[in-house]
């Protein structure tokens, strides 16, 4: 993420509450299928040097509320995603001070 980027957000969103900024570091990786994405999502969850510490998908195509379908905003563009958000636990991150930063990697 941009510094700019960083800056508004903290503004906008966090009331300048640094603890709370995320994304700084996102990786995106492109996958041909979902049984690739799966498998991906798989040897993640077994990586001892990482923490997942959310995962949020956008691959449904609609949820039902109540009697009204209800597509989400990230699909009305088309865009599917798996977002996973991690915290490094290897010596390096720890040596860096980044130990608790999360960060994302869109699947």
């Amino acid at each position: 993420k941009k510094i700019a980027s960083c800056i508004a957000k903290l503004d906008l969103a966090y009331n300048r509450d640094v603890s709370r900024l995320l994304d700084m570091c996102r990786e995106t990786i492109y996958f041909e299928s979902v049984s690739s994405l799966h498998a991906c999502l798989a040897a993640l969850s077994l990586d001892s040097r990482i923490e997942i510490v959310r995962i949020k998908s956008t691959l449904h195509d609609a949820s039902t509320q109540g009697d009204a379908r209800v597509i989400r905003g990230a699909l009305s563009s088309g865009m599917r995603f798996v977002g996973v958000n991690i915290r490094m636990r290897v010596s390096e991150a720890q040596r860096l001070c980044v130990e608790t930063h999360i960060c994302e990697l869109l699947l």
